[in-house]
């Protein structure tokens, strides 16, 4: 079984595959386009690429690196104040993309 990335590593992939970075900054445009007004909550952020195209989201993840603005597990989030208006999650970095997602819907309403 191979070991897993760490943030940085991904880090380092994206920084050095362009291609990738076009591919993500139009997935970030449309996701800011469909976006309402309120808070944006990224689950999952990682190496926190989203954040540079949207600032004003909130990079989570479940480990604490530098450039994250919270540790949180996406399957007991806390009830945010503001209400929620989305979420951004990446399922593959979760052991239960059901609860996970369950527990994204609830902290939304």
């Amino acid at each position: 079984m191979e070991e897993a990335l760490t943030p940085e590593q991904f880090r380092d992939v994206w920084n050095a595959k362009p291609s990738l970075r076009a591919v993500y900054r139009d997935y970030y445009r449309r996701l800011e386009e469909w976006s309402r007004p309120g808070m944006i909550v990224e689950l999952g952020a990682g190496s926190g690429n989203l954040k540079e195209a949207m600032p004003e989201v909130v990079a989570t993840d479940i480990v604490s690196v530098p450039w994250l603005d919270a540790v949180v597990d996406a399957q007991a989030l806390p009830s945010p104040t503001p209400p929620l208006t989305a979420s951004s999650a990446s399922m593959s970095s979760t052991t239960s993309s059901t609860r996970c997602a369950s527990s994204t819907r609830r902290s939304a309403h």
